[in-house]
């Protein structure tokens, strides 16, 4: 680009756009002193194994949202109580498919668990270059869809994170491991079992994956079609190789199932984590960014 009055003008514009948002941004929670602070008891999230590491980012859940009026705007429906038959049937389900070893999966079952292991912000954020370089949107269309797409995220797991910390359930690796104590007679405990992968250091519930999938792949329907979505996700896990999904559903679908089989989360935590990122995302897609004119 040449260097005249017309790139000088455009630094300068952006430049002041971003200046105003940091500005708008100012104490709005980020990195606050937050701690967790909760009594270990029965079905209450406790550090897990291996590495038995303090909640993490306890802040992000009192961080003043983008969009949302709160981050308790939408609230979620109560886990399961620990004696019901739905906690037992979500309990039976993780511990036999998401086991390390001994597991129910298939082959393809391990694929799409290990697929969905990746961190999904970067993971989706390339899903979305890829769509909006092979439609051929234009700078001010992208910019729209990549507003809308970090803008729910950033919604939906304030939303999620504020309910990991009030709402703090142990994980299925301390549940299954401490079943004996949960007063459920359909649920056994197995004191050495271990989850495919190595478990986060935050609760079961609400997940925050299901929260970052459920709000982007509704930006995905919205810019490109629910049941028409033409889209390549990356991997960025070894021995796994791209996705390509044409419907929302069947992606939200395949997300919740894998992260149930890796072992980190109970079918309730992602089931209602992936409904409130879609009420989030519809709030900022009917509130944010709309066209003019």
């Amino acid at each position: 680009m040449p260097k005249d009055k017309a790139l000088a003008r455009g630094i300068l514009a952006g430049a002041s756009a971003a200046a105003s948002l940091i500005r708008s941004r100012h104490e709005d929670g980020l990195n606050a002193p937050v701690t967790f602070d909760v009594e270990p008891a029965v079905g209450v999230w406790r550090p897990t194994p291996d590495a038995f590491l303090p909640f993490a980012v306890p802040w992000l859940g009192f961080v003043r949202p983008l969009a949302l009026e709160s981050a308790t705007q939408f609230e979620l429906p109560e886990p399961y109580p620990l004696d019901s038959e739905a906690y037992a049937a979500d309990f039976a389900e993780v511990k036999a498919y998401g086991s390390l070893t001994g597991s129910a999966r298939n082959d393809v079952q391990t694929e799409i668990a290990r697929f969905f292991s990746a961190n999904p912000v970067p993971q989706y954020h390339a899903a979305m270059r890829d769509a909006v370089t092979r439609r051929g949107l234009n700078i001010v269309d992208s910019a729209r869809a990549f507003a809308l797409l970090g803008t729910s995220t950033a919604d939906a797991l304030i939303t999620c994170w504020r309910a990991k910390f009030d709402v703090p359930t142990w994980r299925p690796i301390t549940a299954i491991r401490e079943a004996d104590t949960d007063g459920n007679d359909a649920t056994v405990a197995d004191p050495t079992w271990t989850p495919m992968v190595q478990t986060p250091p935050y609760s079961d519930y609400a997940s925050g994956h299901a929260c970052v999938t459920g709000s982007t792949s509704n930006v995905f329907g919205y810019l490109f079609g629910e049941d028409s979505l033409d889209i390549d996700i990356p991997a960025l896990v070894a021995s796994t190789t791209t996705r390509h999904y044409d419907s929302t559903d069947a992606w939200d679908q395949d997300a919740m199932d894998a992260r149930v089989w890796l072992g980190l989360h109970v079918r309730a935590s992602m089931g209602f984590a992936n409904e409130v990122a879609h009420k989030a995302s519809d709030w900022v897609i009917s509130t944010q960014f709309r066209p003019v004119g």
